[in-house]
């Protein structure tokens, strides 16, 4: 049988989730330029390789043409980060929305809006769990969790609005 060809697919992390077709263009060794379109499957995972039996080299005639193997590559999006079929990122929510608590609107990186309530009290790192808005399993299709990890923002004071915080703490100190 004739080699095998390796063509390299990239995809986002949000294509992860919906799967992508792709057109690629490679050259056998005779010199012919072959296109194939390619279909990423919902789930795929960096590394993953896609068989497509019959469509490699050609160069010897007399022999079987051999395999095109599509391997996949994952392209990042900063602050997102893939375990298994978790997706992980961060998130600032404003200092004070952290002490009183707060309801925030999220977008996934499929377009998605997700309602996120943080509770009065949250901490500084505390991750936050959305069920079914992960990686799909490229199996199963069953999505992951969405896990969000909430850092604190802190925002400029004018002097007014700092002398009325530290009226607040001396209140909350006796």
């Amino acid at each position: 049988r004739n080699n095998d060809i390796t063509v390299k697919a990239e995809i986002t992390i949000a294509e992860m989730i919906s799967g992508k077709d792709i057109i690629a263009t490679y050259r056998l060794g005779t010199g012919t330029v072959e296109t194939i379109e390619i279909s990423i499957p919902i789930g795929a995972r960096p590394g993953m390789r896609i068989q497509y039996a019959g469509m490699g080299d050609d160069t010897h005639a007399a022999l079987p043409r051999g395999n095109l193997y599509v391997l996949v590559a994952v392209i990042g999006k900063a602050n997102w980060d893939v375990r298994n079929n978790d997706l992980y990122t961060t998130h600032t929510v404003n200092v004070f929305d952290m002490i009183l608590g707060t309801k925030i609107d999220f977008e996934t990186l499929d377009n998605k809006k997700v309602l996120l309530k943080i509770p009065a009290g949250t901490k500084a790192g505390t991750t936050f769990g959305l069920v079914a808005q992960g990686i799909p399993d490229v199996t199963t299709k069953k999505r992951g969790r969405l896990l969000i990890q909430i850092h604190p923002y802190i925002p400029q004071l004018n002097d007014g609005e700092s002398a009325k915080l530290r009226e607040l703490k001396d209140l909350m100190d006796t």
